[in-house]
């Protein structure tokens, strides 16, 4: 198979992936960056500042206020002055709020079983670990990134 019929082979599958999980959060009320932002906070186990909860979705901290807005007024997180640097904000779970991720897992579940029962698991642990490298070269990248701007001044971009 050539790489372009293989790059165009992950976008679609990709793309399908997307839909289907937005498709099933929808009687959720909420949407994917929502969905992405209530795992991270549950993952992170702690409430988190704004700023590093946006950089663990890889946007832009102003693209993340009216995802929590939406969250905030759902119910499922608040903010909160971080103790430790008044001029930061955490957001924080809320008891509501934590019980999401374990149902939008169950549901994610779900569908990752059935699109594996399309390939064999040596296929699976493959797509699992080239996702991995790429995450961890694009926040080797970034950290690189941040120390050239750091050391020449020039300020952070997103």
């Amino acid at each position: 198979m050539a790489d372009k019929e293989l790059a165009e082979l992950f976008y679609l599958v990709g793309k399908r992936v997307r839909h289907g999980y937005a498709h099933r959060l929808v009687p959720l009320g909420l949407n994917p960056g929502q969905a992405r932002a209530l795992r991270a906070l549950a993952d992170a186990g702690q409430p988190m500042r704004m700023v590093r909860l946006a950089d663990e979705l890889r946007i832009v901290p102003r693209s993340l206020t009216p995802v929590v807005d939406a969250l905030e007024a759902a119910g499922l997180v608040r903010r909160q002055v971080d103790p430790a640097n008044r001029r930061s904000t955490l957001v924080v779970l809320t008891g509501e709020g934590a019980r999401w991720p374990i149902g939008l897992a169950r549901r994610a579940g779900k569908r990752g079983r059935s699109c594996s029962r399309c390939s064999r698991p040596s296929n699976a642990r493959r797509c699992a670990s080239c996702s991995n490298a790429s995450r961890a070269e694009v926040r080797t990248g970034r950290a690189a990134r941040a120390a050239d701007n750091a050391r020449t001044g020039a300020p952070a971009s997103g």
